[in-house]
């Protein structure tokens, strides 16, 4: 009880940190976009994000919790863009927690953007394929569709992200789950089911963006399978504000050698 009682008042008090971690171009090696990533000031809650996102729902917090990430990531963005270190097509992604599916949602991240750098098309709104979306769930991605934000399936190829999900919900871009680049390299079976996924993508026009890629092989493989878009440890871990420009410094040099 006590546990909870903190991460209750860490959220409240806004305790809590934003990281970001670069999405690379598979063809150009540029970094054409971030993913945010909640973090505590409390790190013994950084291995527990999924669980106290949990938490937060059932305390009806989660969007204290959205609210707060969208309020720096339009502060980030503006602070990046006027310094020059980012253009007009950068993009960053954020989590969004099925339980905010909600037209409210909507009106208040428009309401957030008036007269700001951060476009609704410089957005993504990623939704957990994890979690089997209500028909009013899905009515919601729908119209952020219709108002030009961006949205990607992720942890796609476990739960319930079924491929019938693309056909139901109007998403522009598949997040596949880390879990198949395990021994991509040498599973047959996890590289033909790679193969495939992005095969299926690009003939329907999705983007694809490969989560967990930690080697040059892995990162060399989907290359050849046309992937398009690569996230992991291989080029950077999570980083916060303070360190990102330097990281994306860090990985244009890396490209030009």
């Amino acid at each position: 009880m006590t546990d909870i009682l903190n991460i209750k008042n860490s959220i409240e008090n806004n305790k809590m940190l934003i990281a970001y971690q670069p999405i690379i171009s598979s063809k150009t090696k540029k970094v054409c976009s971030v993913e945010s990533l909640l973090r505590f000031e409390n790190q013994d809650y950084n291995s527990r994000i999924k669980e106290i996102i949990t938490i937060a729902e059932d305390l009806n917090l989660i969007d204290k919790i959205t609210y707060f990430m969208f309020d720096n990531i339009i502060q980030d963005y503006e602070d990046w863009y006027n310094q020059g270190s980012i253009d007009e097509n950068f993009k960053i992604s954020i989590n969004i927690s099925p339980f905010m599916l909600k037209k409210e949602l909507v009106n208040i991240l428009e309401e957030k953007l008036i007269n700001k750098r951060i476009k609704n098309n410089n957005i993504i709104i990623e939704i957990s394929g994890t979690t089997k979306l209500k028909e009013e769930k899905q009515n919601i991605i729908e119209y952020l569709n219709n108002k030009k934000f961006n949205i990607a399936l992720d942890d796609f190829g476990i739960g319930d992200s079924l491929l019938s999900n693309l056909v139901k919900i109007p998403y522009q871009i598949l997040k596949i789950d880390k879990s198949f680049m395990q021994d991509i390299e040498t599973n047959n079976l996890n590289s033909d089911i790679m193969n495939l996924i992005i095969s299926l993508s690009s003939k329907q026009n999705f983007k694809v963006i490969c989560e967990g890629i930690e080697t040059d092989q892995q990162a060399k493989l989907l290359e050849k399978m046309n992937c398009e878009y690569q996230q992991g440890f291989l080029y950077s871990k999570p980083v916060f504000k303070k360190d990102l420009l330097n990281t994306i410094k860090n990985l244009e040099n890396k490209k030009s050698h």
